[in-house]
This record gives C-alpha cells, sequence and structure tokens, in this order.
C-alpha cells in the first residue's frame, strides 16, 4: 500500500456538510481521522463495502504497516488479527476498521481480549445498521433491502460493559468529541460511525 494521500483530485476531500440527522458522512470521518490518529499506526481492515474508501483516505507510515484481513472475501476476521499485530508490535497504536456484521461475528468477543491483555487497539466501526453489500445488492434489483439490515446493539455500551471504552459518533461535532477520547485513551477503544445504509460509497475496484 502506498503511504502517500491519494491524489486529492481523484478523492475531493469529504464535506461535513454532507452528514444528515443522526449521521455521519463516512468520507468527511474518514479524512479527519486521516489527520488526526496516530502517525505510527498499524492499520488493518475487515471486510465490508466500505474498505475501498478507507483505502483510498487513510494513510500508514510504510506499505508494512497495512493489513487486510479478508484474504478469503469473509468478514469477521479484523478484531483477532488486529490483536495478533498489537502483541507483535506492542509500541505501537493498531487501527482496525471494521463493519458491525463483521464486529458481531467475530469482534464482541475478542474485544475483551484486548481488553484484558491492555492492547493499545483503536477500533473503528462503520456502522450502517445493515449487511452493506447485500444491500447494494438488493438496491440494484430493485428488491426490497429489509431482510440485509438490523438494529444492532449499542458498540459503546458494549465497549464499555467490556472493561474498554466506547464512543459514537453521529455528527461532525461528535467526531471531535470522538478524537479527543481517542487522543486521550487509556487501553482499547471502540468508535462508532454512525452510517446512512444508503450512502456508504461504492467499492472502487
Amino acid at each position: 500500500m502506498n503511504s502517500r494521500r491519494t491524489d486529492i483530485s481523484v478523492h475531493p476531500k469529504g464535506d461535513p456538510a454532507k452528514s444528515t440527522q443522526g449521521l455521519i458522512n463516512l468520507e468527511y470521518a474518514l479524512d479527519r481521522l486521516n489527520e488526526t490518529l496516530p502517525e505510527d499506526r498499524i492499520m488493518l481492515t475487515d471486510g465490508g463495502c466500505y474498505i475501498t474508501e478507507v483505502w483510498c483516505r487513510v494513510n500508514v507510515p510504510d506499505p508494512n504497516s497495512f493489513h487486510m484481513s479478508d484474504n478469503f472475501a469473509a468478514i469477521g476476521q479484523g478484531m483477532q488479527q488486529a490483536i495478533g499485530a498489537a502483541h507483535g508490535a506492542p509500541n505501537r497504536p493498531v487501527v482496525l476498521f471494521m463493519g458491525e456484521g463483521g464486529f458481531m461475528m467475530g469482534g464482541t468477543n475478542e474485544f475483551n481480549t484486548a481488553v484484558r491483555t491492555n492492547r493499545d487497539l483503536i477500533v473503528i466501526i462503520c456502522n450502517d445498521s445493515a449487511y452493506g453489500a447485500e444491500h447494494i445488492q438488493m438496491l440494484d434489483r430493485k428488491m426490497d433491502p429489509k431482510l440485509t439490515e438490523f438494529d444492532w446493539p449499542s458498540f459503546r455500551d458494549v465497549a464499555n460493559s467490556l472493561g474498554g471504552q466506547g464512543v459514537e459518533v453521529t455528527s461532525p461535532e461528535d467526531l471531535e468529541v470522538a478524537i479527543e477520547a481517542i487522543n486521550a485513551r487509556t487501553g482499547p477503544i471502540i468508535f462508532k460511525l454512525k452510517l446512512d445504509p444508503n450512502n456508504v460509497p461504492r467499492m472502487r475496484i
């Protein structure tokens, strides 16, 4: 992965004004996170329709600091591999981007492992309240996408109950508060971006 930012003419800077009531614009959130996450980060992405936007907007210091966990095209493997990276490089912060579907499949219980072993782990959940890839397919086929949509639990409360820290982002103002929480973290933290399932950028192929 190229550690330099993608040409801004190809990927225009995210606009906070595109956030709607109770939902954060993903492109804007990723641009702000790229500016404010620890510079010496190791970054991993789980599977999901959001991942190529992360790749286009969030830098890493060098190619070896990036890992894609969905080599088998399956979601839900990111948390385990992020914890492994955090043990392998204990002096560096590890940032994991994952969808809420992947988190529910393999992330919930393993987040407590990160808490118990005191890893420096920042988990950013791109929460569109759906299995996003399937949601897009249903819409493209003029089918009712309700089967792909879920009323997930509060990941902020889940993180807190498992001994970590949780923050929720539903607006640009929330995003700044959450960035402060990341900067002040003392252990594993879950950072939920509440997204519109009908307005998550399509995968760049």
